[in-house]
């Protein structure tokens, strides 16, 4: 994000945090896509990511006044969505473990076809192979240029550990690529 932008984002901050509804609808426009971008990638479908930027969304509105610098909104907001994404994330694993256990047979998920590789969708597909971990650094690295140190403050680790994930996190993809690559020819 250029300084332009980041300066413009702090200023609707601190609108914000003074009550100005007017900002929270162009803070709200101006974020929107990406984040619901970066949601989706780590939830299991479009409706899920569409409840957990809702509930992210009224705790931005409940909680923005509480915000210390303005210039950790971008961190702080991600931190919330990633909070809820894993929070709901956790609540379908909980979920499924209690249908499995009065399910009478198990259900078989087939894999749909791997799409057009001269679609964008290729490396979307590809990303959604990758776990969660792997996934989040890379969406918020590549898709919303965060840098290690605002990453760490996402998910809440140390700036080694972002890189490591990082670090494996490509490898892991680069090789996802390669075998969807090879299985095409």
């Amino acid at each position: 994000m250029d300084e332009k932008n980041r300066i413009q984002e702090e200023l609707l901050v601190l609108r914000c945090q003074l009550g100005d509804a007017d900002a929270y609808k162009v803070l709200i426009a101006m974020m929107e896509e990406r984040l619901f971008f970066y949601i989706h990638h780590l939830v299991p479908t479009e409706n899920d990511a569409y409840d957990v930027l809702q509930e992210v969304w009224v705790t931005v509105i409940r909680k923005i006044k509480k915000l210390l610098h303005p210039k950790a909104f971008r961190p702080w907001i991600y931190r919330i969505a990633h909070d809820h994404a894993i929070n709901l994330i956790r609540h379908q694993i909980h979920q499924d473990k209690i249908q499995e256990s009065y399910a009478e047979e198990s259900i078989s998920n087939e894999e749909d076809p791997f799409p057009d590789p001269e679609n964008a969708i290729h490396i979307h597909h590809a990303l959604k192979k990758l776990n969660l971990r792997h996934r989040q650094v890379l969406m918020l690295f590549f898709m919303e240029n965060m840098s290690y140190e605002e990453i760490s403050q996402v998910v809440r680790c140390n700036m080694g550990t972002v890189k490591s994930r990082m670090h494996n996190a490509k490898k892991e993809l680069r090789l996802l690529l390669e075998g969807e690559d090879a299985g095409r020819k």
